[in-house]
């Protein structure tokens, strides 16, 4: 990905590293005890954005600033952050490549529909090298010059119990890796996934929705799921 992202640059080119994950890292963690960070009275995790300097759950909304020394043990300077967020794609990106003009969109990052607009045009008028993405970006924008997409974690969307995970990562990354090559400039998407077997990876590789669809069908219908099946909460 690397290498596709200084050939893009190098020809004048843009990209997009799209990952749906807001904030810098989605866990921060104590090396000296082990301690997890997560929200009061939960077990979410609290994410770090490290452009506000605070932690964040983005399940209940709880914020605070992120503390010099662990809560759980007194260990000073020992909270670490695991994990990507688009924060720290962006960071990596500006170690790699340190004169391209890159830009992160995020409702973290853009405060209004004004600071939305303005970055739109910023990406369409080609002021914009390389811009890091959460699906803010994924739908409906038509970038002419945007010629490369990287897909950073795409098994992020397959984890958990949701029943619609599959369908609704296919949905996303058809959506986010759609936006490369949309007029006169050939383009490509990479994806970075630990599961390239996956359905959701073969039907994007083969661009067949069809294939997935049925595949997906034929795994809920075996599985009792819906809309094979009703569920009665």
């Amino acid at each position: 990905m690397v290498d596709a992202l200084s050939a893009t640059y190098a020809a004048g080119d843009q990209s997009l590293l799209f990952l749906n994950r807001r904030g810098y890292a989605p866990l921060v963690l104590c090396k000296a005890c082990g301690e997890r960070m997560t929200a009061p009275d939960t077990d979410s995790w609290l994410v770090e954005h490290r452009y506000s300097g605070r932690l964040v759950c983005h399940l209940t909304g709880f914020s605070m600033p992120k503390p010099a020394a662990c809560p759980h043990c007194g260990a000073i300077d020992s909270l670490v952050s695991i994990g990507p967020g688009v924060e720290r794609v962006e960071e990596e990106a500006r170690t790699l490549f340190p004169e391209a003009r890159i830009a992160v969109f995020s409702s973290d990052t853009l405060w209004d529909a004004r600071e939305a607009r303005n970055l739109i045009a910023a990406m369409e008028q080609g002021q914009i090298d390389i811009l890091v993405a959460t699906q803010a970006a994924a739908k409906g924008h038509n970038f002419p010059n945007l010629t490369l997409v990287g897909v950073v974690d795409a098994d992020l969307g397959l984890r958990g119990g949701d029943l619609r995970a599959a369908e609704r990562t296919y949905q996303l990354l058809a959506q986010a890796t759609g936006r490369a090559g949309r007029k006169d400039r050939p383009g490509r998407a990479l994806l970075q996934t630990y599961a390239p077997e996956h359905p959701v990876m073969q039907a994007l590789l083969a661009q067949d929705r069809d294939a997935f669809t049925t595949a997906e069908l034929h795994e809920r219908d075996m599985a009792g799921l819906p809309p094979s099946a009703a569920w009665r909460l």
